[in-house]
């Protein structure tokens, strides 16, 4: 059902698309000034008649427009509470108009167009982390910070997190491109590419997207290199680089060390809390909360949940945690390392409760359960051709979207970087999807 398009619109879809996955890394201004062409190109094609109602409702995204309506309808029942953020509510519609113009405009010519190009952004980027650390500033300029890569991201350190949500999309284009290539060339161009991109994730020295890229690996050999030498070949390259830099980069295995059994004033947060037992199983919950205290994300779920326990059936509203979470009644009593406010509580689901309610936390996941069956159907389809570019970069996108939902730390669902990680890769998904699902 995807629309048939002259070469010029082609190119104009492609670098737009292409501008905005690129403009992540230099600034969400420009990300969101290339969507917002996208948009308006979307509405003056709707106003021409050369987009008709009929063939943006359809009951396969009926789900999208019950997910954009629970936002509306959240926004005002809390509105009359005196919460609620006007601008994250209803502006959140245009990563809708994104995965309609997805659907409607890119096919296979644009999709591997804008992974062909991407892949050499990427990889420039991946250098210049590489320059970075080694030469204290990157190439224009930017200084390395407290021993972390940020390349062109500067203080914000997301350069590894940016890694972890894309890398797949250069993995599945390579893949796809060596298709025709003897087993053993292409495992070892792999493990390459592998290499540079985890020496890479290492030097931006960031725990959770380090947690990501290598679940999103490990789900990704398991789709594509199912053989047992090769999927042992790959976990030994993994295990060796691990402990070959950690042993050898010191200050960036240290930083690790520390998150894990640091102590604050001289006691972990069970000991400081609780009973401590002796027990493994007792061990192992104290491993596991004295490292979410550490990286300071503990109590900021508790503040979540506190706010949900108070508003269980529609939250305090979207993006309000920041300005909720310093009210003295939703404090823990509890002794932690860090305080109870910041802009997010560091968990996709907790954030759904506190913010959109018991309701806002099954709508999102009927949206993720969603997606995992639709991914089910569409591989079923005999159509889609396992070595094909439409079959290999399903499964990718599918890897990427399970790596993003598998999470206990996170940024927030509904930061405006986060969401463009989120809906571009679900977009691209569904462009693919629709081809499939329409075909008679």
């Amino acid at each position: 059902m995807t629309f048939s398009i002259s070469n010029k619109k082609n190119d104009f879809i492609t670098f737009c698309l292409l501008a905005i996955l690129s403009s992540l890394i230099l600034g969400r201004f420009f990300a969101e000034a290339f969507l917002a062409i996208l948009i308006i190109y979307f509405f003056i094609k709707l106003y021409s008649k050369e987009i008709f109602l009929k063939t943006i409702f359809f009951p396969e995204v009926y789900y999208f427009y019950f997910l954009l309506f629970y936002l509306i309808i959240n926004f005002f029942i809390n509105y009359y509470n005196g919460d609620n953020n006007f601008r994250a509510t209803f502006f959140y519609f245009r990563f809708f108009i994104l995965f309609l113009i997805c659907y409607l405009y890119v096919d296979q010519i644009i999709l591997e167009k804008v992974l062909k190009y991407f892949s050499f952004i990427l990889f420039f980027l991946i250098l210049d982390i590489y320059f970075q650390f080694f030469l204290g500033f990157n190439i224009i300029g930017k200084p390395l910070i407290e021993n972390r890569a940020s390349s062109f991201f500067g203080k914000e350190l997301i350069a590894g997190s940016f890694i972890s949500k894309f890398y797949l999309f250069v993995l599945g284009y390579i893949l796809y491109k060596f298709n025709n290539i003897y087993t053993f060339k292409k495992l070892f161009f792999f493990s390459i590419v592998i290499f540079l991109i985890f020496i890479s994730m290492l030097f931006a020295n960031e725990r959770s997207a380090m947690f990501t890229f290598l679940l999103s690996l490990f789900l990704f050999l398991i789709f594509f290199f199912r053989k047992k030498i090769f999927f042992l070949f790959y976990i030994f390259l993994v295990i060796l680089l691990i402990f070959e830099c950690y042993s050898r980069l010191f200050p960036l295995s240290s930083r690790w060390k520390n998150f894990i059994v640091e102590k604050y004033q001289g006691k972990n947060f069970v000991e400081k809390n609780l009973n401590n037992k002796d027990d493994y199983s007792f061990k192992m919950l104290n491993l596991f909360y004295n490292t979410l205290d550490n990286s300071g994300h503990l109590p900021l779920m508790s503040t979540a949940l506190h706010m949900w326990n108070d508003n269980k059936v529609f939250g305090t509203g979207l993006k309000t945690f920041r300005e909720k979470c310093n009210l003295e009644k939703y404090h823990s009593q509890l002794e932690y390392k860090y305080g109870f406010c910041s802009t997010h509580p560091h968990n996709y689901y907790i954030e759904f409760l506190a913010e959109l309610g018991t309701i806002g936390f099954f709508v999102f996941i009927f949206l993720f359960l969603k997606i995992i069956l639709d991914f089910i159907k569409v591989s079923k389809n005999k159509l889609v051709k396992p070595n094909s570019f439409d079959g290999i970069m399903l499964k990718v996108f599918f890897i990427n979207f399970l790596s993003f939902i598998i999470v206990i730390t996170s940024g927030s669902f509904f930061n405006n970087w986060v969401s463009f990680c989120f809906w571009l890769n679900v977009s691209f998904f569904y462009s693919i999807y629709f081809r499939y699902i329409f075909k008679r």
